[in-house]
């Protein structure tokens, strides 16, 4: 279940053109304050890490955060904005609650038990055959 809902959230992502959209967003206003640009010219950023979104998130005017500021702008631009950036990403927050840490020592684990099953099923097979 941990596996499926981290896979339905990674394609959400992927897939979502409202999040592309915020994203697009979030790159030129990064060129505007770096480079003093509005569209990506030679020379200037054509990406960012992913990590300096939560610089957006935390960068407040009252109780308005940078990243809720560019939402709130894109909503008036297209009224339905925020419902569809929600719903194209509806197993995100789910998915963000698991520790990746955690999720890949159960992965190993169960390999390890895989690998176990294997071995014993293997020598079962040759005891079965050598009679």
């Amino acid at each position: 279940e941990r596996s499926r809902i981290l896979r339905q959230a990674a394609l959400e992502a992927r897939g979502s053109q409202e999040l592309r959209d915020l994203l697009s967003v979030v790159l030129r206003v990064g060129n505007f304050i770096n480079h003093g640009v509005e569209e990506a010219l030679e020379g200037t950023v054509k990406g960012f890490a992913i990590e300096s979104l939560m610089s957006l998130a935390s960068f407040k005017t009252g109780a308005v955060s940078t990243l809720h500021f560019l939402c709130l702008t894109m909503r008036a631009q297209d009224i339905t904005f925020l419902n569809k950036l929600l719903l194209s990403l509806q197993h995100v927050h789910d998915a963000s609650r698991e520790k990746a840490a955690l999720l890949s020592s159960a992965v190993e684990a169960f390999q390890k038990d895989v690998d176990f099953t294997r071995r014993e099923n293997d020598q079962l097979e040759e005891r079965t055959v050598g009679k």
